[in-house]
């Protein structure tokens, strides 16, 4: 990580948002849809909030809608932003507000660019199943 990155980075947390890079340790994408409703079959009801205490593993677009954030090797949380959410699946950092500890649903926000994109959807991934899953269908 570059010095600027890393200042970054700090500035980012210190401030009770967390700037978020292009990577992910998600499978290679299939399609959109695909992708999608994978991550749906894995999902939990809707939750109001998660905590969160950490910086984020990372993040996987899966539409201009839709985005699975990591706080750890094998959790997730499948977000829903309302629209409209410009660029999401094109924008090599994101930032996400959190309030507290906690990232909750109606109060935080994805920031992609200018756009401030609120988050109305929060589930839960089981994503350790998930990478199970996935490396069963492989072998």
């Amino acid at each position: 990580m570059t010095y600027r990155a890393h200042r970054m980075l700090v500035t980012a947390v210190v401030s009770g948002t967390v700037l978020l890079g292009a990577c992910s340790g998600t499978p290679a994408r299939e399609d959109t849809h695909a992708s999608l409703d994978r991550y749906y079959r894995y999902a939990g009801e809707p939750i109001e909030r998660f905590s969160y205490l950490g910086p984020l593993n990372g993040w996987d677009v899966l539409d201009g809608e839709h985005l699975v954030v990591y706080t750890s090797v094998n959790d997730g949380y499948l977000l829903t932003v309302e629209l409209p959410c410009r660029d999401l699946q094109f924008k090599q950092a994101i930032a996400l507000s959190s309030t507290g500890s906690s990232v909750t649903r109606g109060a935080d926000f994805v920031t992609v660019g200018p756009d401030r994109c609120r988050i109305s959807e929060i589930r839960k991934v089981d994503y350790g199943q998930l990478k199970r899953d996935l490396r069963a269908e492989h072998h």
